[in-house]
């Protein structure tokens, strides 16, 4: 039963990886849980990439967007292109957007001090094998 009803998604989560033999790989679903400050946003790809580097491209495009795409029943390729939706072609177009937290007030540079700390040091841990 849970093979065949309960999705299972993860953030940066390199147990999932490893076992993913013992999930249906049709119900795994990767997560940026994007616009969160405590998530690998915006550096979900680039984390992403190294975590998922022994799977297959079949695999990884699975978990990556066919399969939530199939779960919510979303086609958006129905309204964009695929190539207008990759990373780099969305970053292309999104040079407006701010991704410093703001958290009730104008942010200044002890936010962004901070930010450095907490990327430098997630991408640090994100590094080492676990």
């Amino acid at each position: 039963m849970f093979l065949e009803r309960i999705l299972c998604c993860f953030i940066n989560d390199t147990v999932g990886v490893k076992l993913i033999d013992l999930y249906n790989i049709d119900n795994v679903c990767w997560e940026s849980d994007y616009p969160h400050s405590d998530s690998s946003w915006p550096d979900g790809p680039e984390i992403l990439e190294p975590l998922l580097s022994a799977l297959s491209d079949e695999q990884i495009n699975k978990i990556t967007h066919e399969n939530a795409l199939r779960h919510y029943q979303f086609d958006p390729f129905s309204i964009r292109p695929r190539e207008q939706c990759t990373v780099a072609a969305l970053r292309a177009e999104a040079t407006d957007v701010d991704t410093v937290t703001r958290v009730g007030r104008a942010a200044d540079d002890s936010d962004l001090e901070e930010w450095k700390r907490l990327t430098t040091r997630g991408r640090a841990l994100n590094a080492q094998p676990r």
